[in-house]
């Protein structure tokens, strides 16, 4: 058969068999990729407990917003008003109509993540079943011990961060800036006019909500300032911000 003056146009393949002897002298030989089962299934059990702490936290704290008729940044409707948006009882009903879409959402997400749990749990006791075949109780135990330092370390990471993104949102509500359309002025009056918050502000009330967070255990991981001290941020924030410029003043100098 002639050669073809065109090689790289051509087609070439291995059949099954020649590939299976070609790597047959190395098949054998990387038993350095397999984990052992007793090693996956601590993995696995880690896993799944970290899994209900997520859901637990998440829940628990759904429900203390619920009950304390707030809603997460995450969770707010970003739809605003276009017809009648000066009329303040038009933004209000507006509001309120989104306010309940959220509760909703909020009620829908808890009651998944209860049945979530009972899988989670089922999911757990078994792999901790098949756990404790392998080891000594000691062991076992020794192993337990072990991941539950891992999880109480986790746990507590995961409610520092719900805490701060809690008392975020409390400041939401004291300042009146729930939907960013709908805020409130000095005077406590309604105004539709369509700022952000300020990137000063928002730097300001960040480094006193990280300042103020305290760590004791005997805390619930979502308790809120009392209003003395939110009083109190709220003056050493606003010294903080620098007052608008006197634009009228300016041009008298020139």
């Amino acid at each position: 058969m002639a050669e073809s003056q065109h090689p790289d146009r051509e087609v070439f393949s291995y059949t099954e068999s020649q590939a299976e002897e070609i790597v047959a002298s190395f098949a054998q030989s990387a038993g350095f990729l397999r984990v052992p089962v007793s090693s996956q299934l601590q993995r696995k059990l880690e896993g799944l407990n970290r899994r209900a702490i997520d859901l637990e936290l998440h829940a628990e704290t759904l429900a203390e917003y619920f009950m304390n008729k707030r809603i997460p940044r995450g969770m707010r409707i970003s739809l605003r008003p276009t017809l009648f948006a000066g009329n303040d009882e038009f933004r209000l009903r507006f509001a309120q109509i989104l306010n309940k879409c959220s509760y909703d959402i909020m009620t829908l997400t808890v009651g998944f993540i209860a049945k979530e749990l009972k899988i989670v749990h089922t999911e757990t006791q078994k792999v901790s079943d098949q756990l404790a075949t392998g080891f000594s109780a000691q062991e076992f135990n020794d192993m337990k011990e072990q991941i539950q330092i891992k999880l109480d370390k986790y746990k507590q990471e995961n409610e520092k961060q719900k805490r701060q993104k809690f008392d975020r949102d409390t400041t939401d509500y004291e300042r009146g800036r729930v939907y960013q359309w709908n805020r409130i002025d000095g005077n406590g009056r309604g105004t539709a006019r369509s700022l952000s918050v300020p990137r000063n502000m928002e730097r300001s009330i960040h480094r006193e909500e990280t300042q103020d967070k305290t760590s004791g255990s005997s805390r619930p991981f979502l308790d809120v300032q009392g209003d003395a001290e939110v009083a109190g941020n709220m003056g050493a924030i606003q010294k903080r911000i620098l007052p608008p410029r006197n634009k009228q003043g300016r041009r008298g100098n020139k």
